[in-house]
């Protein structure tokens, strides 16, 4: 910052991961920027908040799905004779041959797609474990192939993967929103919010969810709990679990799996109200930004933001002109600068370049708009780079130079496709004359 002469006032949030050392208020690097900056704002990533709430709830189930997704995948992985051994189950099943996918645990929510391949070949996998456990000699090995057997064995623990899919569809929805890299701080409490409830609805009675704020719901309460029969579980377990006999479920265990299902919900929530920023006051005025809360939002919010970070407009800007501007925005029609593309700060752009009389109808309310927008929701879109940089720098380009690397990432993260771009004859002399001096300079 004071190499590149930026004053501190002008940073309006840190955007990172939810690490002790970044987010700490005392040693981590927000720490640091408050001593700075009192008024900075902390943007930790929601995604990885929403991840562990999933994985929270997740862990109230009497075994692991997550590991034992692992463990097929990685028994399977090395062998073609053991893949084509369950190739022929599958086929015994009447199955269509697939293979099984690798669940990664640090990927968000990868378990929503993995998971259900495993269902589908769960008779399957259960004779083929059977027989390799018969075939097995080493000792580690037996026991290795008899546990994953003894899992498949139980259709109470088939149950849970099936309630485990749809559950986890409710995080991987949100979590797919919000990994976008457009804006999205203006509906980032709206939608926390959201997600809270619709795990709500699913085990707790209407009554105690009406005319009430979601955060007011008392969901631990056994009065507040629906009765088995109406908990919200998924489709495929719904009819797995009301034909006891042909999926050979007895009724202690049905009896289990809704009390188990109650904790999975009550941990999730739990963990969203304790962890994720449902009563951020920064989240809730920046739904100011928000071109479908035009006249909804009061001016009362856009001075929130000029008041804790004033270089947000130029020091001869007075309130009362903001006001007048704002008031102007909140009767104009602005239909026509809503852009197609879902970006809300494109119809901010758009927004700014509104003429009245030849002259510009809004001269500082779309630049105070826009710098609200950079506040980042999520840090997706760093993990994205990490990702580009791991399949350019690989084990065969080992000695790549960090100043080729970094060509190679702000490259591939220009948007659209390579393919269609067009360059004019002038750009194309240049980069054939950088490429030719980058060459001389490295033959030295």
């Amino acid at each position: 910052m004071k190499a590149n002469k930026v004053p501190w006032e002008n940073c309006i949030a840190l955007g990172c991961d939810n690490a002790n050392v970044m987010v700490g208020h005392d040693t981590g690097v927000y720490g640091c920027m408050l001593k700075k900056h009192p008024k900075l704002f902390l943007s930790g990533c929601v995604c990885h908040l929403i991840h562990i709430a999933a994985e929270k709830g997740a862990s109230c189930l009497p075994f692991s799905p997550s590991k034992l997704m692992i463990d097929v995948y990685y028994y399977l992985e090395k062998s073609s004779k053991r893949q084509a051994s369950l190739k022929c189950h599958q086929v015994l099943h009447e199955l269509e041959e697939s293979k099984i996918i690798k669940h990664v645990s640090t990927r968000w929510l990868s378990i929503g797609k993995c998971l259900p391949r495993v269902i589908t070949s769960w008779n399957a996998l259960h004779d083929f474990f059977k027989e390799e456990e018969a075939n097995s000699t080493g000792t580690e090995n037996k026991k290795k192939t008899g546990d994953l057997k003894k899992l498949f064995t139980s259709p109470t623990n088939k149950l849970y993967c099936m309630f485990l899919v749809d559950f986890i569809r409710v995080f991987e929805d949100i979590n797919t929103e919000l990994q976008s890299d457009k804006p999205k701080v203006h509906i980032l409490k709206t939608r926390l919010e959201r997600l809270l409830r619709d795990l709500l609805r699913r085990f707790v009675k209407p009554s105690a969810m009406l005319y009430k704020h979601v955060l007011d719901v008392d969901f631990k309460s056994t009065l507040n709990i629906k009765k088995n029969t109406d908990l919200i579980i998924g489709d495929q377990a719904r009819i797995f679990v009301s034909s006891p006999v042909e999926s050979r479920l007895r009724t202690s265990r049905i009896a289990e799996f809704y009390a188990t299902v109650v904790k999975c919900f009550q941990g999730s929530c739990e963990y969203i109200k304790k962890k994720l920023p449902l009563t951020d006051v920064l989240l809730k005025h920046a739904q100011v930004v928000d071109p479908a809360k035009q006249v909804d939002c009061s001016f009362e919010s856009l001075d929130y933001f000029l008041k804790r970070f004033p270089k947000l407009v130029a020091p001869c800007v007075t309130t009362t002109d903001m006001q007048l501007e704002f008031s102007k925005y909140q009767d104009t029609d602005i239909r026509q600068c809503i852009a197609d593309t879902d970006r809300v700060d494109a119809t901010w752009c758009a927004v700014s370049k509104l003429q009245e009389d030849g002259q510009p109808m809004f001269q500082h309310l779309p630049m105070v708009m826009l710098s609200i927008l950079t506040i980042p929701h999520s840090s997706a879109h760093c993990e994205r780079i990490f990702s580009v940089v791991r399949k350019n720098k690989t084990d065969f380009r080992g000695s790549m130079a960090k100043d080729t690397l970094e060509a190679l990432v702000v490259a591939k993260s220009r948007p659209g496709e390579a393919l269609d771009r067009v360059y004019t004859n002038k750009e194309l002399k240049d980069m054939k004359s950088a490429y030719y001096r980058s060459l001389q300079a490295s033959s030295k």
